[in-house]
């Protein structure tokens, strides 16, 4: 059963996608086409919604994600299989976040959980950084100088008559002490590469056209959305 929250959300993303359903929205990196030319395309969002210290939301931001990293599609793979008798298995070479590359082997590589900004038994975060450095694909961590980790609260997937998605919801309460500009946000996945050795993994990365101020004392509430269209 969809929360109001969650309901809020949707029928804000739905009213983006209408916008780019009727040409008022171009896709970054694909200027030419539209969301009904994306059936059957996953389809990232991201949304951010800034709110002042008194809890008043000061400014909304919605846009279309970068597309997910080679370590998204690579983990799609692996979560396929176990053991390797009876199968042909390639692309097994994933990048954790510390740069340090891994082979995915037999048995054990599936999502785990660790300690995030001190909250333990989380599987997911959303990191926010004060990079610039354009999207690639084989990118595994973000580029800034600074970086905040952010746990992964709320999941969820949805489907109506024309879309089914899934929801990642994180907060971040900025107690730095004075205003935080964000320029990239990216979301990875704790999880086990081989027997019982867990990493994380960066599953997507955007960079932001301005920076995002969050007040000090505000919150930064950040939304992922992965989308597909079926109808």
């Amino acid at each position: 059963m969809m929360t109001p929250k969650s309901r809020l959300g949707a029928c804000a993303i739905a009213a983006f996608i209408l916008g780019v359903a009727l040409g008022h929205v171009v896709f970054h990196h694909q200027p030419e086409r539209n969301i009904n030319q994306l059936q059957g395309v996953i389809v990232p969002v991201l949304s951010l919604d800034v709110y002042d210290a008194e809890g008043r939301l000061v400014k909304s931001i919605v846009k279309v994600g970068d597309p997910p990293t080679l370590n998204f599609i690579k983990i799609l793979l692996h979560i396929f299989w176990n053991q390797e008798e009876n199968k042909e298995i390639h692309n097994r070479t994933v990048v954790a976040m510390d740069g340090s590359s891994y082979t995915v082997g037999e048995g054990g590589h599936s999502v785990y959980y660790g300690t995030v900004a001190g909250v333990a038994v989380v599987s997911a975060k959303v990191i926010l950084g004060n990079g610039t450095t354009p999207f690639s694909i084989d990118q595994y961590a973000l580029s800034g100088t600074w970086t905040q980790d952010v746990p992964v609260h709320y999941y969820a997937a949805y489907y109506n008559s024309t879309h089914m998605w899934t929801l990642y919801e994180a907060t971040w309460t900025n107690n730095l002490g004075a205003d935080k500009d964000v320029t990239e946000v990216g979301l990875a996945i704790y999880w086990y590469y081989s027997g019982t050795v867990a990493k994380w993994f960066l599953i997507f990365r955007d960079v932001l056209s301005n920076p995002v101020t969050v007040p000090d004392g505000g919150a930064l509430v950040v939304r992922y959305y992965i989308y597909v269209r079926y109808g």
